[in-house]
């Protein structure tokens, strides 16, 4: 069951732009925060955090179907 969850969700990211990818690999994986990534892209912080809630968000609802 486990596992079949974490296919379920890497196959959701893989789906993910790779706009959206990047950012999600900056800030999980290479532990940047959301203001070095606001820096970095060139938009606010608070667009940086409602991006990855939203990005999450469309993860854990794709992996419950």
């Amino acid at each position: 069951m486990i596992l079949l969850m974490s296919m379920k969700k890497l196959n959701s990211i893989n789906q993910l732009s790779e706009e959206d990818k990047n950012l999600i690999t900056n800030l999980l994986i290479k532990n940047k925060t959301e203001r070095e990534l606001s820096a970095l892209m060139g938009v606010s912080q608070p667009a940086i955090h409602k991006r990855k809630k939203r990005i999450i968000e469309n993860i854990k609802n794709k992996s419950k179907k």
